[in-house]
């Protein structure tokens, strides 16, 4: 006489995904972190992998939702382990992107803007035959031949307010920037991008007034920042429309289009900024169209820093 296996029995509620490897369990934590939904891993001694569960059995639907979307082969199955080492490769904790190594780099940029304003207000008063001097840009000097004036101006700010306002915009979008791409690359995309801004508002812009200002390299290094998320490897979970759209939110939350700004410039920075983003920014060698949740985030904290 035989009898039929018992069924398995169901998970528990709270228990959203089983028999996973540790950093995949460390992986589904982290994904629910970053979505709001507490969980933690967990392996009894009678389970052949880890469990991941969540912190309230209410959050569980929701929890499965968002592991069928970002595994849709399964949690625990392989296809995805190879792109999953790529993109933690690429992976900087969030600390080390305003704390890290490359900060040198903004610094050198903001001391040029800072040093070049001093010089200015060292001499003479700033009459429009002496701001030209210093490199800002005319419009029909710079038809003539002096196209260098899209590069000097950039460093040539005519207040203190004006400074003020783009260092510390600097010091909020450049430290990620130059420690996610090097300081070599980070100071490149500012200078090329002040240029490229400066040249837009020449072109599409013109008008008899002085310009100048690192406005167009600041929104290029915020665009530069957003370009480095439209590679799979290196962005958030969004689509690159999201990450795009995001930046231009907080282009015109952090430089906005007060009154006497040069919006072209500022746009034509940031245009450039993201394309250089993109292109300078090493290839994870991830094909998926979804992006890693913890692309930044240490996934030994899974905290939402």
């Amino acid at each position: 006489m035989t009898s039929e296996p018992e069924p398995e029995a169901p998970p528990p509620p709270d228990v959203v995904a089983a028999g996973l490897a540790r950093q995949r369990a460390d992986d589904v934590v982290v994904l629910l972190a970053a979505m709001g939904i507490p969980a933690e891993s967990r392996r009894r001694f009678d389970e052949s992998g880890w469990s991941v569960v969540v912190a309230a059995a209410d959050d569980a639907e929701q929890a499965r939702g968002l592991i069928d979307e970002e595994f849709p082969e399964g949690p625990s199955g392989p296809a995805r382990d190879a792109a999953l080492r790529a993109r933690r490769s690429l992976r900087v904790p969030v600390r080390a992107l305003w704390l890290g190594r490359a900060d040198w780099a903004v610094a050198v940029a903001l001391l040029a803007c800072v040093g070049w304003f001093l010089r200015m207000q060292a001499a003479a008063p700033l009459t429009r035959a002496r701001l030209l001097d210093l490199g800002a840009i005319t419009w029909d000097q710079v038809w003539v031949g002096e196209w260098w004036r899209l590069a000097s101006a950039v460093f040539v700010h005519f207040d203190a307010a004006h400074l003020l306002t783009n260092m510390v915009t600097l010091l909020l979008v450049g430290p990620p920037l130059a420690n996610l791409l090097g300081p070599g690359r980070f100071l490149l995309i500012f200078f090329l991008t002040g240029i490229a801004g400066n040249l837009a508002s020449h072109l599409l812009a013109p008008t008899a007034g002085l310009k100048a200002g690192a406005s167009g390299a600041v929104s290029g290094v915020l665009g530069a920042l957003g370009g480095t998320g439209l590679d799979p490897g290196w962005g958030g979970r969004f689509a690159r429309w999201q990450v795009i759209g995001a930046v231009f939110a907080i282009y015109a939350l952090l430089v906005g289009a007060g009154d006497g700004s040069d919006h072209v410039a500022h746009l034509g920075g940031l245009a450039a900024g993201i394309l250089l983003g993109a292109v300078l920014t090493p290839s994870s060698g991830v094909s998926t169209r979804r992006y890693d949740s913890d692309s930044i985030t240490s996934i030994t904290q899974p905290s939402a820093e």
